[in-house]
């Protein structure tokens, strides 16, 4: 778990919030378990819509899908692109009420195929078109209710539209008409209808949401340039941050505050998150002090690669603390002769004897990605522990680089 006065902490996505963003594509993908590419999903007859009217109870509503919608896209191609296809045995009614609800999102299975003919009569696929409810089987060439398979109830339901299946197709209008007279019918279809509202509100919330949560990040981010941009601003003028005292009644809470509290007086964007979002915590100040840091030591080894030889100084000091500490500087040209001196950084050392200080520079070199091989110059001071003939930093670093001259 992060720190909250860490950058992980505002910025490290909810577990809540991935699986609500998530939620929406793995409902459709759980659904799926197999694709075939001969039977094609057809819904042109059962297609869903935002608005759902359960003003009749022979049609089912429709539902108008967004080509243009990003969840739509992106389950799209989680699924692997084209046209979503599954195999019509998945489907397919006869399988009883059990496994409707499975593809419940999908609505009535009504596939185009060639209905086969028993006794001159066959089921009409124009059928589908006045009975949105209705879906056929291929299986066993029969007929059954979409809703009341959804809503099955085992003693209200209409067994030969839920479990048995229907195929007297002389008389395919008639029962049909009766069929979805039924109370039962009625009261399926109520259940399916308030079914689909909840499920698409849910998702209207979750787009909502999402859309919040990404106008908020867009807004933290503005932010934290800011924040970034004051860090900046202290560091390149060697000014301190903290205050001795950063409570709201301290007079002076150090340059970093008081300079982010004279910044909101003209920036809208501190002014709103100062007092809410900060990101003012010394941990946070360190945490981007040493990513600056870096990205500047990336971009100067970069300048360096690019050259490709180098020199080398180091120095050696006692800080106020009293620890050893060791600085380097490289020394290179560019492509024009133009010559630059960078300065790395500090390390604390334990021990100041010259095998202690070349172990360091070596390390330090190698952690810096660059080739020992290809320094060209060493810069020392006059301590023997450095330019010692035999034991010296210098005369150590000339076995690994023979280019480097004292």
């Amino acid at each position: 778990m992060s720190e909250k006065g860490t950058l992980d902490f505002y910025f490290s996505i909810k577990k809540a919030y991935v699986a609500a963003q998530a939620s929406p594509c793995e409902s459709i993908q759980s659904t799926i378990n197999e694709y075939s590419s001969e039977q094609v999903l057809n819904s042109n007859n059962f297609t869903t819509s935002s608005s759902i009217s359960s003003s009749s109870t022979s049609t089912i509503p429709t539902i108008t899908l967004d080509v243009n919608d990003e969840s739509i896209l992106q389950c799209s191609q989680a699924a692997g692109g084209g046209v979503i296809s599954v195999e019509s045995v998945q489907r397919d009614p006869s399988r009883g009420p059990t496994f409707a609800k499975e593809f419940a999102s999908l609505g009535p299975y009504q596939p185009k195929y060639k209905y086969p003919t028993v006794e001159q009569r066959h089921f009409c696929h124009q059928w589908f078109q006045k009975y949105q409810w209705l879906e056929y089987s291929i299986t066993n060439d029969k007929t059954y209710c979409f809703v009341c398979r959804f809503a099955y109830d085992p003693v209200k339901s209409d067994k030969a539209f839920t479990v048995i299946g229907f195929n007297n197709w002389k008389k395919g209008i008639e029962k049909f008409d009766k069929h979805q007279s039924t109370v039962s019918h009625k009261q399926a279809h109520e259940t399916w209808i308030t079914t689909e509202k909840n499920r698409i509100n849910n998702t209207s919330v979750l787009k909502q949401i999402n859309r919040q949560f990404s106008e908020q990040a867009e807004e933290n981010r503005l932010y934290l340039k800011e924040i970034i941009r004051t860090v900046m601003f202290l560091g390149k003028q060697c000014l301190s941050f903290r205050g001795h005292r950063e409570d709201e009644e301290a007079e002076n809470r150090g340059n970093f505050l008081e300079l982010l509290q004279l910044r909101s007086r003209d920036n809208d964007i501190i002014k709103k998150n100062l007092s809410s979002l900060k990101f003012t915590d010394h941990k946070i100040q360190n945490e981007l002090l040493i990513l600056i840091q870096e990205n500047i030591t990336k971009q100067i080894v970069s300048d360096i690669k690019k050259s490709k030889y180098f020199s080398v100084m180091i120095d050696e000091t006692t800080d106020i603390s009293r620890h050893q500490q060791v600085s380097l500087v490289i020394r290179y040209v560019d492509d024009f002769f133009n010559v630059f001196e960078r300065f790395i950084g500090f390390e604390r050392t334990f021990d100041t004897t010259g095998e202690s200080l070349f172990n360091l520079l070596v390390s330090w070199i190698k952690q810096l990605d660059l080739d020992i091989g290809n320094i060209v110059g060493q810069c020392y001071d006059g301590a023997s522990s450095m330019r010692g003939e035999y034991k010296g930093t210098a005369a150590r670093m000339r076995q690994l680089a023979p280019k480097g001259m004292w």
